[in-house]
């Protein structure tokens, strides 16, 4: 493996708290110029990895590469790194200017240069008519902003961000989403964030790592975990989703047959699938958008007949929970849908429109 291809390498990295395992064996690639989001619920291990990256955390045992480099006993001021805390951590007593140059001026950068840089800095954020204010007087977004430009003016290979969005309000935190991605893709440079977020994880992210209990459970694009999980954990994580305990009947290159309490049904697998052996234990996975229940057409060979129990209407869509048996499936429809409480309905998905695993 060429490790200048990669940003950020982690080699079975360890970190405990007295008894408390908080991260566990993680290895890690993070490639060169990639949005990078560790997702996980609170207590998971992805702030004390940010932080290990940062040097602010020694491992206990692996290894950590910046730019192909071993930083891992190496403090943070020595590494190519920069982070952006969730409460900004911005001076209030200096202005925006003299927060903005406070790095380049602890590091002997000529006045002429700091002054060039700031100006170049607010620019690209769109901040230029804030230089001489006090973080007291500006918004939490612009403040946020203002974090990000002192980071970024010593332009640091990689940017760190902890929960960068958790202090603004959901209307800011949406338009800020897709002007740090922005940002990231104008720089360049890598960006690794932590949520616990999933819409910000999924908006801004090349690739995201979900981790669980102090381990990276899966690896890839938002479209490819959320289609793909491979774990009950990952799939109720991202996104919602109904799961249906089966066993597998029969296996064959095109179509897998399951049996289950709710019938039987079928699967489409994909051209990178792991086979799972006939007699198993198994978890078929159904996105509540690619259920149908209004128009079901003859390709949507996976059938329950259920009662509608619950309604619920959320402007851009309506989603419906359908009681089937002992059973509940969630389902979402686009738009508005006229469907009472009490109804006889039939749910139906394609076989290519779920997903099965052990």
């Amino acid at each position: 493996m060429a490790t200048q291809s990669y940003d950020v390498i982690l080699e079975n990295v360890s970190k405990s708290y007295h008894k408390t395992r908080a991260v566990d064996r993680v290895s890690l690639n993070v490639k060169q110029g990639t949005f990078l989001t560790l997702l996980g619920p609170s207590g998971c291990g992805k702030t004390t990895t940010l932080r290990l990256i940062g040097g602010l955390e020694t491992p206990d045992e692996g290894r950590i590469l910046i730019k192909g480099r071993d930083v891992t006993h190496i403090p943070p001021y020595k590494r190519e790194t920069n982070l952006v805390f969730q409460d900004f951590a911005l001076f209030p007593h200096m202005n925006v200017f003299n927060n903005i140059a406070f790095g380049l001026r602890m590091s002997g950068v000529d006045r002429k240069e700091i002054d060039r840089r700031v100006h170049a800095m607010l620019e690209m954020v769109g901040l230029p008519e804030v230089l001489h204010r006090r973080p007291n007087q500006l918004s939490g977004g612009q403040r946020q902003r203002v974090a990000l430009c002192r980071a970024l003016i010593l332009e640091p290979a990689v940017l760190l961000l902890d929960e960068p969005l958790g202090a603004l309000d959901a209307k800011i935190r949406k338009q800020m989403q897709a002007e740090l991605k922005n940002l990231q893709v104008k720089l360049g440079r890598a960006f690794i964030s932590v949520t616990h977020d999933q819409e910000e994880a999924m908006t801004m992210s090349d690739e995201i790592a979900i981790m669980n209990n102090g381990k990276i459970e899966q690896v890839g694009t938002p479209l490819s975990i959320y289609e793909r999980p491979v774990s009950r954990f990952v799939a109720t994580f991202l996104g919602d989703c109904n799961l249906i305990d089966v066993i597998v009947q029969n296996v064959a290159p095109d179509m897998v047959t399951l049996r289950s309490n709710l019938g039987d049904f079928s699967f489409t697998p994909p051209t990178a699938w792991q086979p799972i052996v006939k007699g198993a234990a198994a978890s078929l996975m159904i996105r509540p958008e690619n259920i149908h229940i209004e128009e079901v057409n003859p390709a949507m060979v996976n059938r329950v007949q259920g009662i509608v129990s619950e309604s619920i209407f959320k402007g851009s869509n309506t989603e419906y929970q359908i009681r089937v048996n002992s059973t509940h499936i969630n389902v979402q429809v686009q738009g508005r849908s006229n469907l009472k409480q009490g109804q006889s309905v039939t749910a139906a998905w394609r076989s290519v429109d779920c997903y099965l695993f052990s």
